[in-house]
């Protein structure tokens, strides 16, 4: 149905959820008031058929015809022992093609994958002007020097920066009940700057305050603050809309102002999920919180 939806270009890479959020329904997980969240289909071609539509499908198969091409190229081109090597190599790709059938790409084949590929592209036979071309040492230690730099960068503010963050936030969460106040504090310095761990850092913020004890109002008050800027960076994203409702629904009681914030901010949510269970469990909440029970029917 997403597919269907936006068939040329889909709707972007890690946009599956806007996908699922939209057109699954209930009866899918079993009708629970809490589902599964999935960002994946579990299956490769249908996620790039729904996130890059035609266009991005027919590259992806493109790829792997070119993979499939150059495998049986250099087998043919090769000795017997090395067309062994070939096979091998072949056969490590079917593998891969296949288990993404059933499952979604991770960190660990994709660098297999991305290796094998690599080592096709270094193997190819050179065209006779590439043969002829003179390498050069100096745009070598340039290209490699750069490379150098962009991936320690990388490295540093992708993965060290929020790995320290994480680390942060579960300590904060471990200390939550026995240390409020110095919890408190680790998780106002796990997100006093962006990070792509932050949205996760904040729904496990609004999980935890009931175990603040005596400063759940104030932990409260900083967790909405947090939430409303996961909902700027992240409108689209469910979860974060429900948090925000039900922390404006908890407050309400002693400003009745927010009842209608959260009211609002479930509309935005059954905008993006419709057939969402939970939307329409915190909606409820929200009328009997406000003493409309017979809209909360």
């Amino acid at each position: 149905k997403g597919f269907i939806e936006r068939p040329i270009l889909g709707w972007g890479g890690e946009n599956y959820n806007k996908i699922y959020y939209k057109y699954a329904l209930p009866e899918h997980n079993g009708i629970t008031i809490q589902e599964a969240w999935f960002d994946r289909s579990h299956n490769q071609l249908v996620d790039v058929l729904g996130l890059y539509g035609a266009v991005g499908f027919i590259l992806y198969c493109a790829l792997w015809a070119a993979l499939g091409v150059a495998v049986y190229r250099t087998a043919v081109r090769s000795s017997r022992r090395d067309a062994l090597g070939m096979i091998m190599i072949g056969g490590a790709l079917v593998s891969y093609f296949i288990q993404n059938l059933f499952v979604f790409d991770s960190t660990v084949p994709v660098v297999l994958f991305m290796t094998l590929t690599a080592f096709l592209i270094g193997i190819q036979p050179k065209s006779q002007h590439e043969a002829t071309q003179t390498a050069r040492p100096q745009i070598a230690i340039v290209i490699m020097t750069t490379t150098a730099v962009s991936v320690s960068m990388l490295l540093y503010f992708a993965n060290g920066v929020p790995f320290y963050k994480s680390t942060q936030g579960i300590a904060a969460l471990n200390r939550i009940s026995s240390s409020p106040e110095e919890a408190m504090q680790l998780i106002e310095q796990a997100l006093n700057t962006s990070a792509f761990v932050n949205p996760e850092l904040r729904r496990a913020f609004v999980s935890a305050l009931p175990q603040l004890g005596a400063l759940t109002d104030a932990g409260a008050k900083r967790a909405t603050e947090e939430m409303e800027k996961s909902v700027r960076e992240h409108p689209l994203e469910v979860r974060d809309l429900l948090s925000l409702a039900s922390l404006y629904r908890l407050q309400g009681v002693n400003n009745s102002a927010l009842f209608e914030k959260a009211l609002e901010t479930l509309q935005a949510a059954a905008a993006v999920a419709p057939h969402r269970l939970e939307v329409f469990y915190e909606t409820a909440l929200t009328y009997v919180s406000i003493g409309d029970e017979s809209k909360a029917r």
